[in-house]
């Protein structure tokens, strides 16, 4: 990745979570080096316009058509946001009509919770938990409402999800014109003690948006997955900077510090002590007198030496991406060899068996890159995982991140 690139992605995460300073600074370096222009689409693709929007407005300014381009890509991103919710209030009620307990999580969950200090949280589709036993019937009322399930077939999503070498939650996607509901029943192939499905539901809250009331996550089970959403990503900042967002903003109104030693607690028995003492970090290196101050420190205090340093090198591991782009898929699976064993038993095994009637749901089935095209991207491929394990320092970084991530596999 170029370094004006990096220095980009950097500026933004000082603008959405950073202190005054921090987004004074980042402001004044993306107008110096002509940034603004890659900045809004990058800030578009994380889902942060509209938290981008309102710190500048708090912050400093942009040159002035930067502003009015914000200002408009801003209210587009809260309008459909807004739009999202209502819709996903209509299928929260359908589950709730049909006996089934479902809650929202994610965007549509934090902005009911949060309510008006929610308001520059945006969202694109509802995330939705249910007990394993109602997740089938869940996807049937949908498809019965015209939702159509996203491919690939179910029973091939499964095994996929299985045996896959990155960390999945068990979840089906269905569509409905340009809405999509994301159906959740298992928080990865060995979920988080604090994340199986009866805790969240039981301990869910009920929520106001407008007239309309559903039941969202507790704000404690609504940290602990934006941390899980995080690392099973690898920490790669599309997937991690809106979840940052998130985890500075429950301290805001106070709700995660009312509940630190439940939040702590939980996120020691499930295995995520050290990838919220990372996330927490991150937040702090950008804002050192940010709220979460108390609780960085209460969970740092309580880690032991080898737990302190998985924190430090996970979060390192964030702030390289950040600034030289994400690994090659590969690289962090070097130092995962027992799931990637997995990965090739799996792979080889599916190559015996042909394809049942059925497989693509009716559809033809996708066509594979020419051989040659494949065998000919392998070099450069490889040759980018040497190079980066050629960075010796980065080493022990690669090797936290596959082993926080390999709990839950």
């Amino acid at each position: 990745m170029p370094s004006s690139l990096g220095e980009v992605r950097a500026a933004i995460v000082d603008l959405v979570v950073g202190d005054e300073d921090h987004a004074l600074r980042a402001a004044a370096r993306l107008t110096e080096m002509g940034g603004w222009d890659a900045a809004l689409p990058q800030a578009a693709r994380w889902g942060v316009i509209a938290l981008l929007h309102a710190r500048l407005n708090v912050a400093t300014a942009p040159p002035a058509g930067v502003l009015a381009t914000l200002r408009a890509e801003s209210l587009r991103g809260v309008l459909r946001s807004r739009a999202v919710v209502e819709r996903s209030v209509e299928v929260l009620q359908l589950f709730e009509a049909a006996g089934i307990e479902a809650i929202a999580i994610k965007g549509v969950g934090v902005i009911g919770t949060r309510g008006a200090r929610a308001a520059a949280r945006t969202t694109n589709d509802l995330d939705v938990v249910v007990r394993e036993r109602d997740a089938a019937p869940a996807r049937a009322l949908l498809r019965e409402r015209g939702f159509r399930e996203v491919d690939p077939p179910f029973d091939r999503h499964m095994s996929d999800i299985a045996r896959s070498r990155q960390l999945h939650n068990v979840a089906r996607t269905l569509r409905k014109n340009n809405f999509e509901v994301d159906l959740h029943w298992r928080f990865g192939p060995r979920p988080p003690a604090a994340l199986t499905p009866e805790l969240l539901i039981a301990r869910a809250g009920t929520v106001t948006v407008g007239a309309a009331t559903f039941r969202a996550a507790h704000p404690v089970d609504a940290v602990l997955i934006a941390v899980h959403h995080a690392l099973r990503s690898g920490f790669v900042p599309e997937n991690s900077v809106r979840d940052l967002c998130d985890l500075a903003a429950w301290w805001e109104d106070g709700r995660a510090m009312a509940a630190l030693d439940e939040l702590i607690d939980a996120a020691s028995r499930s295995g995520m002590a050290t990838s919220l003492l990372a996330l927490w970090g991150t937040v702090l290196r950008r804002a050192p007198h940010h709220p979460l101050r108390a609780g960085y420190d209460r969970l740092a205090a309580m880690l032991g030496v080898r737990a302190s340093a998985e924190a430090a090198l996970l979060e390192r591991h964030f702030e390289h991406t950040l600034r030289h782009g994400n690994p090659a898929r590969f690289t962090l699976e070097v130092f995962a060899p027992r799931v990637y064993a997995r990965w090739l038993a799996g792979a080889f095994a599916q190559t015996l068996r042909p394809a049942p009637v059925g497989e693509h749901g009716g559809e033809t089935a996708p066509e594979r890159r020419p051989l040659a095209l494949r065998l000919a991207n392998i070099l450069p491929r490889c040759w980018r995982i040497v190079r980066e394990l050629g960075r010796v320092e980065h080493l022990r970084s690669y090797r936290a991140v596959a082993r926080a991530q390999s709990r839950f596999h």
